[in-house]
C-alpha cells in the first residue's frame, strides 16, 4: 500500500512538518557532476563519493534520521522537527552556528563524530532541552559547549583540547558518561568537575596530565575512572578523597614510581586497580602498599616489588594478584 504525503507526514519522522515530499527528494538527491568534481577535488585518491549516497538521508521507524557519511557541508534544511535520533557522523561539517538545531526540540541523541568542526557557537544546543546522549569525538579543536543541562553522555573523545575552563561542564548536574580519551590536556583545575554529580564513567586517557590534585573530589558517584597512558608522575594524598562508589581505576602506562600512603583509604567499593607500566621504585614510600594488599579483596594488576630488610634478606616479595573474570 501507498501512503499518501499526509500518511507519511503524520506516521514517519522522515519528512518535515512543513513539506509533503520525503525528506532529501530524489530530483535533490542525484549528485551532480560538479559535486562530484568537487568532493574529488578536496579529497585525493579517491575515486568515488563516501560509502551510502551522497545526499540521501535515511530514517527508521523509530523517528532516527541517519545523514552519515554523505559529505554534508551545512545541516540539511528539511529534517523533521519530530526526530528523536540525529546521526550527522562522518560528514564535513565545519561550524555550528546558534540556529542549526533550532527546530528539532525532540532529540535526545545526536551524533557529529568525525567532522571537520572547530567551532560552536554559543547557544548552538540551546534548543534541545531534551537532549541526553551527544557525540562530538573526532572534530577538531571545539569551544563553547552549553546549554546541555539534560545530557547524560558526552563524547569530546580526539578533540585537540589542551585546555578547559573551570565552568565548563557546571551545568552537566545529569552527566553520566564523559570522555575526554585522547585529547591534549595536561592541567585538571580542582573545580572542574565540580558540577558533575551524577557523573559515573570518566574517560581522561591518552593526554599528557601529569599530576593529580584534588580533581575528582566531588564526583561522589563515580565508578570508573581511566587515567591510564598520561604523564602522571605525581598524585596527592586526598587525590581520590570521597569517591565512595569507585570500583574501577586505571593508572597503567603512566610515570608513578610510588603512591601515597592512604592514597585508597577511601575507596570502600573499590574492586580492580590498574598500575601495569610504571617505574616502579619499591623503596621505602612503597612499604606501605603490602600491607594494604593483604586487606584489600580486590584485584591488582601490574605492581611486582620484592621488598629488603637488613642484609638484603626478603622481608615480602609480592606480584600484583588479578582475580579470574574480566577486569576491564
Amino acid at each position: 500500500t501507498v501512503k499518501s504525503a499526509q500518511q507519511w507526514q503524520a506516521g514517519s519522522g522522515c519528512l518535515s512538518p512543513l513539506l509533503s515530499r520525503p525528506l532529501f527528494a530524489a530530483p535533490r538527491c542525484n549528485a551532480s557532476e560538479e559535486r562530484r568534481s568537487g568532493w574529488q577535488s578536496e579529497h585525493r585518491g579517491q575515486s568515488s563519493l563516501p560509502s551510502g549516497n551522497a545526499c540521501i538521508c535515511k530514517c527508521s521507524p523509530e523517528d532516527t534520521i541517519h545523514c552519515n557519511k554523505a559529505g554534508l557541508r551545512t545541516l540539511p534544511a528539511e529534517l523533521a522537527a519530530s526526530a528523536v535520533s540525529l546521526n550527522l557522523s562522518n560528514n564535513l561539517l565545519r561550524v555550528l552556528t546558534a540556529n542549526t538545531f533550532q527546530n528539532l526540540t525532540f532529540l535526545r541523541s545526536l551524533w557529529l563524530d568525525r567532522n571537520n568542526l572547530t567551532f560552536l557557537y554559543p547557544g548552538t544546543f540551546s534548543a534541545l532541552s531534551n537532549l541526553r546522549e551527544l557525540d562530538l569525538g573526532w572534530n577538531s579543536r571545539l569551544t563553547h559547549l552549553h546549554d546541555l543541562k539534560a545530557l547524560s553522555e558526552l563524547n569530546l573523545r580526539k578533540n585537540r583540547i589542551w585546555t578547559i575552563q573551570n565552568d565548563a561542564f557546571a551545568m552537566l548536574n545529569r552527566l553520566g558518561v564523559l570522555d575526554l580519551g585522547h585529547n591534549r590536556i595536561s592541567d585538571l583545575p580542582n573545580q572542574l568537575f565540580s558540577g558533575l554529580i551524577q557523573l559515573k564513567t570518566m574517560h581522561l586517557e591518552a593526554n599528557r596530565i601529569s599530576r593529580i590534585d584534588c580533581s575528582f573530589n566531588s564526583l561522589l558517584n563515580l565508578r570508573k575512572l581511566y587515567l591510564n597512558n598520561n604523564h602522571i608522575s605525581s598524585i596527592s594524598h586526598t587525590a581520590f578523597s570521597g569517591l565512595e562508589k569507585l570500583q574501577f581505576l586505571h593508572l597503567n602506562k603512566n610515570r608513578l614510581s610510588s603512591l601515597p600512603k592512604h592514597l585508597f583509604a577511601e575507596l570502600p567499593k573499590l574492586k580492580y586497580v590498574f598500575l601495569s607500566h610504571n617505574p616502579w621504585s619499591c623503596d621505602c614510600k612503597m612499604l606501605w602498599f603490602p600491607t594494604w594488599m593483604a586487606t584489600y579483596k580486590g584485584a591488582v594488576e601490574g605492581m611486582q616489588c620484592a621488598f629488603t630488610g637488613l642484609h638484603n634478606q626478603t622481608l615480602l616479595d609480592f606480584s600484583a594478584r588479578a582475580q579470574a573474570g574480566n577486569l576491564y
